[in-house]
């Protein structure tokens, strides 16, 4: 994800990233728990 932050080139734009990110780390984490069928490899 931090690549995906430091390619962001205006302020607003990682703000709204870091927002969107933390309001759907649960279910992202889910996601990949499911296909990974192991938490530290989804973390």
């Amino acid at each position: 994800m931090l690549i995906y932050l430091q390619a962001l080139d205006s302020a607003e734009d990682r703000t709204r990233f870091e927002a969107l990110s933390t309001a759907c780390r649960w279910l992202m984490f889910h996601v990949a728990r499911r296909i990974l069928n192991n938490d530290q490899d989804a973390e």
